[in-house]
């Protein structure tokens, strides 16, 4: 990034790039190598912002504490501003994530990361019984002949039952909440429509209405949940506020729930495509951590993440202007390959090298110890139950902006 990549030999004109294409989605690496051997740092102009390639780059603009998160900092046109859009009249106050620590900066994040955090990675710590629980449910439920989709059936299900019931929510109201959460995705695609928008904020009346109604029955009686710990504060006067709360409970089901899928239906692929691999986990399932170590690398579950510059300053030696906007491609950076031989190649012996599918610095993804525990339980009792599971068909990606994963696996056995 030595070089000012404002120059027009590192613009990108077409919209392919950002826009949610077909053909970007299933084979994306062409693109992205090309784009970082030209510059590590290139405009977007469909975004409004500009895409940060390679690996180095990218670590050293997620460790920068002076960057922001506020999408109100993000200059006007940019795909970050588009994501932060004044609410209907029903919905006061409410804008696009924006009373969650993750868009929000300096005390205000360091604030409310350690009071929704601490509480959410207490109850990791001592949260594997709860995740095999519902494993073994998910896994019991599945289909014992005939073809049936991995991700539908099992990957799915498993992340919305976990983050469920660490909130407290009634098994009976899993099903619908993971449908609001899947509907308020869509408001981080600045290219939605305004059918989608309207379907994102009718998912957010429902939420909203749902989670204070849970809070309420928390402030009655508390149980052992994250809802509960985190009235329990409140009422101990630590400094947070009911909205905060039912703002994380959204978050909790939108960040953990499509995410989480995807590191587990990801990871599966990987096994089930490579009979080697498959033969080698029946043999010995500690390789497992491994194989979703490397799947994070060469897989990431969320592709991008976003810095704002909050006024003039240079980036890795590129200018920069306030409210200018730097997507980390964290799908190029675990490609990069300087940093990785053969970087395409799905390898679980590789020399330890840290991937940044969960971020870097101060904002390092907070959730990564449950999906990773999550993600472990998963994969070791469906091949443990299910060691000779075949892939039939072939596999799609779900096109969603920001994610990659499969949209099904359908197999046998």
């Amino acid at each position: 990034m030595g070089t000012d990549t404002r120059s027009p030999n590192a613009v990108i004109h077409d919209a392919t790039f950002s826009k949610v294409s077909v053909d970007h989605v299933a084979d994306p690496h062409p693109r992205l190598d090309a784009l970082r051997t030209r510059s590590s740092m290139a405009r977007d102009e469909a975004l409004g912002e500009y895409v940060v390639t390679g690996y180095e780059a990218c670590r050293r603009v997620l460790q920068d504490a002076r960057l922001l998160r506020d999408r109100k900092r993000a200059s006007p046109g940019s795909a970050a501003s588009r994501t932060y859009d004044a609410p209907p009249d029903d919905v006061p106050e409410r804008k696009n994530g924006a009373g969650v620590f993750i868009f929000m900066d300096g005390e205000d994040h360091r604030r409310l990361r350690r009071l929704i955090g601490d509480p959410l990675l207490a109850r990791v710590r001592t949260g594997r019984p709860l995740v095999e629980k519902v494993v073994r449910r998910t896994l019991s439920a599945l289909p014992t002949s005939g073809a049936f989709d991995l991700v539908d059936d099992y990957a799915i299900p498993i992340p919305v039952g976990v983050i469920s019931t660490l909130l407290g929510l009634p098994e009976k109201d899993h099903e619908r909440v993971r449908a609001w959460s899947d509907e308020l995705v869509l408001g981080f695609n600045p290219f939605r429509t305004k059918e989608e928008d309207a379907r994102r904020w009718k998912a957010v009346r429902s939420m909203l209405d749902y989670f204070g109604a849970r809070v309420e029955a928390a402030r009655k009686q508390k149980t052992e949940d994250l809802i509960s710990d985190w009235v329990a504060l409140e009422e101990q006067g630590a400094g947070l506020s009911e909205r905060e709360i039912i703002d994380h409970c959204v978050m909790m089901l939108t960040a953990g729930n499509l995410s989480t899928t995807d590191l587990i239906a990801n990871a599966a692929r990987a096994v089930l495509e490579d009979p080697a691999l498959q033969a080698r986990v029946r043999e010995d399932p500690n390789v497992l951590s491994e194989v979703i170590e490397e799947s994070l690398r060469v897989d990431p579950p969320v592709t991008t993440t976003d810095r704002i510059a909050p006024g003039e300053m240079s980036v890795g030696g590129c200018p920069m202007h306030g409210g200018d906007v730097m997507v980390t491609s964290l799908l190029a950076a675990n490609h990069d390959s300087g940093v990785y031989e053969q970087p395409h190649v799905f390898k679980i012996d590789r020399p330890a090298r840290q991937h940044l599918a969960f971020g870097a610095g101060a904002r390092i993804c907070l959730g990564a110890p449950l999906a990773r525990l999550e993600a472990s339980v998963a994969l070791r009792e469906l091949f443990a139950q299910r060691p000779d599971l075949t892939l039939v068909g072939d596999v799609s990606l779900r096109p969603v902006y920001g994610h990659h994963g499969p949209k099904s696996l359908r197999v046998v056995g």
